[in-house]
């Protein structure tokens, strides 16, 4: 099987309403199959994330970068093996949500135990901000962005670029890399604030001679603003 990512779903934006636990209620996953390792990136430009659940079991945290407490952009993953859709619930450390976006996506043929994981820290960092990981052979790195700022236009030095979604003075920007191996670098341009923070996490096959696919499955950023497809 070939690595392929298919965007399905661009959701506009809400209102978190100062809750936590925050539910997403109903979010496509995409088809059902044994492997399928349901991913979650999240960005809160309010709190940070403490623990996610997707269809009603905790997911495992793959990566995390945090602004002091009012920034937080992660990734999070579960094996849901049935169904089409899961609720995706989302607790904060402290008090209560109030923007607050996900992007949803699964592999399949995957080892669900990223070879190697990678942040670029909020702060003062100038524009760009890179991340730089070890592609397996056959393998996906996977990128989000999230950041305090309504960036837009923003550019990937390599990859592709799935989901730009902006709402009042926030942003949440994910995409992928395949086809490559060894040492990348994706370089994201156009996010010129100090509010912005990177994860990324490499995945291998779960198998030698297998690629695996990953698709994208769903956006839910609950922002007020508008979002979708990048490009």
């Amino acid at each position: 099987m070939a690595l392929v990512w298919t965007a399905t779903e661009g959701t506009g934006f809400v209102d978190a309403g100062w809750v936590s636990p925050y539910t997403f209620s109903a979010v496509g996953i995409g088809t059902a199959s044994a492997d399928r390792y349901v991913i979650v990136c999240i960005f809160s430009r309010d709190r940070n994330v403490a623990s996610v659940t997707i269809g009603g079991s905790a997911a495992t945290l793959i990566a995390q970068e945090r602004g002091g407490t009012s920034r937080d952009i992660s990734m999070w993953g579960r094996l849901v093996t049935s169904g089409t859709t899961a609720d995706v619930v989302i607790t904060a450390t402290s008090s209560t949500f109030n923007d607050i976006g996900i992007v949803v996506g699964h592999l399949t043929g995957a080892n669900t135990t990223p070879t190697s994981t990678t942040t670029n820290s909020y702060g003062y960092d100038p524009d760009p901000h890179a991340v730089t990981l070890t592609v397996p052979s056959g393998g996906i790195m996977l990128v989000a962005l999230g950041a305090e700022d309504n960036a837009a236009a923003l550019t990937w030095s390599q990859g592709t670029e799935d989901y730009e979604l902006h709402g009042t003075g926030t942003t949440l920007n994910s995409g992928y890399l395949d086809g490559v191996s060894g040492s990348q670098e994706v370089s994201i341009t156009g996010c010129d604030y100090n509010g912005c923070g990177v994860v990324a996490a490499a995945f291998e096959p779960a198998a030698a001679g297998n690629n695996l696919a990953w698709k994208l499955a769903s956006s839910r950023p609950s922002l007020a603003g508008v979002g979708g497809l990048a490009g």
